[in-house]
């Protein structure tokens, strides 16, 4: 029985070696089947589907598509400026794919990237606005896994044996866990599928082996990151739009960068495609909704501003901003109280934003604050 269980093991990893390997094609945004294409002319290829990092091949043909000419296998974005050569004709054609990465079920790669952390307005109605300043440069070198949605109800409850939470569903978030809860979670999580777990935990000593290939809470650079550039790229892909967001209250109008809704979409306040935040005159939530309501930003992440508040890992520590490393930053060495982001079923737009920190204790609980989970990326 055991030889069997080897044999399948290695045919999956096989699989899946063959599978991730195969180069997905891209959709052409241009052209995308109606232009003619004139020897000489310069046009500007452009194309969606794919992370604004990935290195794609772009190729084309003038027999099409019985076979394909190389343009360049080393483009980034989302357009690629072209000079048709003089071999094209009114068949030519051109093609865009991307090289698989490695998947992990119910996880999305986010890529590595260089992003400004912090809070780009320092007009703001909340004290707190200190505590986001200043802004600065932070570089991750290496993608990761974020899961999609907020650790549910069912998860927890199926590796930890029971559920803590308030509002009760297999698919709500789980919440009224504390931070230790938390990593406790990560830990026999990753035992329970066999991975490596990142967290050493010995009392109220909690250490994080960011090599380790298990479950662990993202830390505070990696949520901000996730959560503000899939914002900006969907916002400048059109994705959504200033008509996707509703206020109906000026002083609950966070007037910072991104002003537009921070992605409240279709949550359990509205369930139509607009964002909106409480308006305790006209609406109250009353509780959690389900995750994964809505749209995810261009990551494919959901809830990041809504449902719970979630914990990451980072101590925190005031002024930790201004001496923060620039390449994938830990948060600092020890401290008092853990970091945690804020956007929870009854928040304001004020309090809801992006760059909003807050502390709480380790052993704290509430029935707005929960978590979700990363991973280190596979080759």
């Amino acid at each position: 029985m055991g030889k069997i269980r080897f044999i399948v093991y290695i045919l999956i990893i096989i699989s899946f070696d063959l599978r991730s390997a195969i180069p997905r094609e891209l959709k052409l945004t241009y052209p995308n089947g109606g232009q003619k294409l004139i020897a000489g002319n310069k046009i500007v290829i452009s194309w969606d589907g794919c992370l604004p990092t990935d290195t794609v091949t772009l190729e084309y043909s003038t027999n099409r598509g019985e076979t394909w000419i190389l343009i360049t296998d080393s483009a980034t974005d989302f357009s690629y400026n072209w000079i048709v050569p003089k071999t094209a004709s009114t068949t030519c054609r051109a093609r865009v794919t991307v090289k698989e990465r490695a998947r992990v079920e119910g996880m999305n790669i986010v890529p590595g990237w260089t992003y400004q952390m912090g809070n780009p307005n320092e007009k703001s109605y909340d004290p707190m606005i200190g505590f986001e300043l200043p802004v600065h440069e932070v570089t991750f070198l290496e993608p990761f896994y974020m899961s999609n949605y907020e650790v549910t109800q069912k998860q927890y409850a199926s590796v930890m044996g029971y559920n803590p939470s308030r509002f009760i569903g297999d698919n709500h978030p789980v919440e009224q866990v504390s931070w230790y809860d938390a990593v406790d979670y990560c830990n026999k999580r990753s035992e329970m599928e066999g991975l490596e777990p990142c967290y050493t935990i010995s009392g109220k000593k909690v250490t994080c082996d960011f090599e380790a290939n298990g479950y662990r809470l993202p830390t505070e650079a990696e949520w901000e990151y996730v959560c503000k550039e899939g914002i900006r790229i969907d916002f400048e892909k059109g994705t959504i739009t200033t008509a996707d967001t509703v206020h109906t209250d000026e002083k609950d109008f966070e007037q910072d960068a991104f002003l537009i809704g921070l992605y409240r979409i279709a949550s359990s306040i509205r369930t139509d495609s607009h964002a909106r935040f409480a308006d305790w005159r006209i609406d109250y939530p009353g509780g959690t909704h389900e995750v994964g309501l809505g749209k995810p930003n261009y990551f494919g992440i959901y809830n990041l501003n809504d449902n719970v508040n979630e914990y990451c890992w980072d101590w925190y520590q005031d002024g930790y901003y201004y001496k923060s490393p620039e390449i994938d930053p830990k948060g600092p060495e020890t401290g008092n109280y853990r970091t945690m982001r804020r956007g929870h079923w009854k928040c304001s737009a004020v309090v809801c934003r992006i760059y909003r920190r807050i502390c709480i204790l380790p052993i704290e609980n509430s029935y707005t604050d929960g978590f979700r989970v990363v991973r280190k990326y596979i080759e």
